[in-house]
């Protein structure tokens, strides 16, 4: 999906607005002044110009000036682009039945023509039932399923001749889920077996609060520092969501403060909330726990060009750009789930072997 939106065209369409957000020509400043014509008197030419501006010079008007200020910053957007994309895939290894038409064997329907066309439904059981796989129990390929989801957005800004803002942010999301689904010799039927799911993701984000902090004379970060205080608070909050949880808090003897049980200190469920609140300059009760936001915070950079509109300048430099840009993204390289991970009621239920916290 790929959207552009050309505003200042639709701009153009208003003459009214095509004459306020043309862009001004530069003045051209100096030279000679302009040759006298016929036989008048200079001085009497010089007389009559200034009666007539003092007579004839009209008044200003205040409210037309800011109200048409007002109209080109809120006309100042001139181009936005969306782009959107999804790509999704289903792999069944151990597949028998040969395409006759449109990539599915017409006589059985296998897989199927919405298969062919892109559905994602899983047929593994469908497939089982009437023979469509293989039953040698020696398969070792996986059955595969991935999705990936990429989001971008841009706009470009310009408030005033030669300032130009541009805006864009952005998300990505992938996912790859696998497991080994064959025959089972033993249970005479189709068993799952491994399941695993793992991907990557990013974002664009904001951590202007703290991108310029200075280091305390003790050599501590205060955004670090932070971060450690907004753990018991980030801890109380997820253990209160999970139904799994027993009530109990547990001891820690390094910060020797109690935790709910499930969310210690050190849990990643409980410090990469607390890591992106204290960077992103946020509270603990404001910060997402989610560990894929749906929305992604803008970036931008801004470039000016109109120093040379200065004459000192431009009698020394042809040209000058001043250029601003921010760029923050949180980003997770790669994910993989835990084989021991057991989920009850949407949420984790079982504790680590030689922690208390659960398994993520």
């Amino acid at each position: 999906l790929n959207g552009n939106l050309a505003f200042d065209k639709l701009y153009d369409k208003s003459p009214y607005l095509k004459k306020l957000l043309r862009p001004k020509p530069n003045r051209q400043r100096g030279g000679a002044p302009p040759r006298q014509r016929g036989g008048r008197n200079t001085q009497d030419q010089q007389d009559e110009q200034a009666q007539a501006d003092t007579t004839n010079k009209p008044k200003k008007n205040y409210f037309k000036i800011i109200g048409e200020g007002l109209l080109k910053v809120v006309f100042s957007i001139k181009k936005s682009t969306i782009t959107y994309s999804q790509s999704t895939g289903t792999g069944i290894p151990g597949f028998m039945p040969e395409p006759t038409w449109m990539g599915s064997r017409m006589s059985d329907g296998a897989p199927g023509i919405p298969f062919t066309f892109g559905s994602q439904k899983d047929l593994r059981r469908e497939a089982a039932e009437k023979g469509w796989i293989t039953r040698d129990s020696t398969l070792s390929q996986p059955y595969l399923k991935k999705f990936q989801d990429a989001f971008v957005f841009r706009t470009t800004i310009e408030p005033v001749a030669d300032f130009k803002i541009e805006v864009n942010a952005d998300r990505n999301y992938s996912e790859n889920h696998q497991e080994y689904y064959r025959w089972s010799d033993s249970l005479a039927d189709y068993q799952s077996y491994s399941p695993v799911d793992a991907g990557s993701f990013s974002m664009s984000t904001i951590t202007w609060g703290t991108a310029f902090e200075k280091e305390q004379d003790n050599n501590l970060s205060e955004a670090f520092e932070n971060l450690k205080a907004m753990r018991p608070e980030i801890a109380e909050k997820l253990a209160r969501e999970n139904p799994n949880w027993s009530g109990n808090y547990v001891y820690d003897s390094v910060s020797q403060m109690y935790y709910p049980e499930g969310y210690g200190p050190t849990s990643p469920e409980v410090l990469r909330p607390a890591f992106l609140a204290a960077y992103s300059g946020k509270s603990a009760s404001s910060t997402n726990l989610d560990y894929f936001p749906i929305f992604p915070l803008p970036n931008w950079r801004v470039t000016y060009t109109g120093l040379t509109r200065i004459e000192a300048i431009a009698s020394l430099i042809q040209k000058v750009t001043i250029t601003h840009s921010y760029r923050s993204t949180y980003s997770i390289n790669s994910f993989t789930t835990n084989v021991n991970f057991v989920e009850e009621n949407g949420y984790p239920s079982r504790q680590q072997q030689f922690s208390s916290d659960y398994i993520p």
